[in-house]
């Protein structure tokens, strides 16, 4: 049996419900039922994540990827590939420099939606990569935090995330010291978590409103966010042996303004630079959002292009 169509998915999807709401199986007694469900469940899982099939082909969509689409380049994000999406592949890696971006989270119960306006790169990020043999990797992150296990783990498991991708492009020929790692709030924590493997797999890290305990104004409400488990992680960052980031804060950022950053500096003050701004945003957008309507955005790309130079020269 062969499902073809979306049509036909979601009509498998429809009887696989029906037969789930009749009735409450207990330890699986009927038989039957179980046989058909477990089928269903086969056909249908392959399909879950496919663009659609014919009968011998199944297209995926890259969710992580280049946002380059020039030749060689592999895999390109949004672009459907055959079965899965290639390993990473560049035309001259050995010149090759590529920023990797992680985007933040709006709930960590959940999987963030990759393809949302507010996880979009940014502009100013994006400008670094229209020049020579620049690349810029968007890495969707899967990481969720589930009830049950240690608050804030799912910041390691996008760590191993960022871990995986540096193992592509050095695999591909990519040098370490030509590598960057680059986020926004989870994403641009995440990079920062992420220094245990710096020098080892990449060069350093440009980040925007690093965070990922909650506001500020839920300190009370939750206070085991911002009053336990962002201390471990702030501990955590400190014992490093260096951390080596250039530094967007917003003094308008209702999550980690420059004063709750500060440790950074205080610890690194001679690999760590902080660029303070602010922004009159509008809502439903907050200062946490500063680097998708920077209002300084020629000063903040001509900061992240001195960095990248000083950085490769060293």
């Amino acid at each position: 049996m062969k499902l073809s169509t979306k049509t036909e998915l979601m009509s498998a999807e429809r009887a696989v419900r029906r037969l789930f709401q009749q009735e409450p199986l207990l330890g699986c007694a009927r038989v039957l039922k179980c046989g058909v469900l477990a089928l269903a469940a086969i056909l249908i899982a392959p399909l879950a994540s496919a663009e659609g099939r014919s009968d011998d082909t199944v297209k995926v969509i890259a969710e992580s990827g280049f946002l380059d689409d020039i030749e060689g380049v592999k895999p390109v994000r949004g672009v459907s590939y055959e079965m899965s999406a290639p390993r990473i592949s560049l035309p001259s890696p050995k010149n090759a420099i590529v920023v990797i971006y992680m985007h933040g989270t709006q709930n960590p119960r959940l999987r963030s939606s990759c393809g949302a306006w507010w996880n979009d790169a940014p502009a100013t990020l994006k400008g670094l990569a229209k020049k020579e043999n620049t690349h810029l990797f968007f890495l969707c992150s899967k990481a969720t935090d589930p009830t049950g296990r240690d608050h804030g783990s799912w910041i390691f498991e996008r760590v191993e995330e960022i871990s995986v991708v540096l193992d592509q492009l050095i695999a591909a020929g990519v040098a370490p010291g030509r590598i960057f790692l680059s986020g926004h709030s989870a994403g641009g924590w995440a990079s920062l978590m992420a220094m245990s493997m710096v020098d080892r797999k990449f060069n350093a890290a440009i980040v925007f409103a690093p965070a990922f305990a909650g506001p500020r104004a839920e300190e009370g409400e939750y206070p085991i966010w911002r009053g336990e488990i962002r201390p471990k992680q702030v501990a955590k960052m400190s014992s490093f042996d260096v951390v080596r980031a250039l530094v967007f804060a917003y003094d308008n950022d209702p999550f980690n303004r420059t004063a709750e950053l500060k440790f950074l500096t205080d610890r690194y003050p001679d690999s760590v630079e902080i660029i303070s701004s602010t922004c009159k945003i509008t809502l439903p957008l907050t200062g946490h959002l500063t680097h998708l309507k920077d209002c300084q955005a020629e000063t903040t790309e001509a900061a992240m292009t001195r960095y990248l130079e000083v950085r490769l020269s060293d």
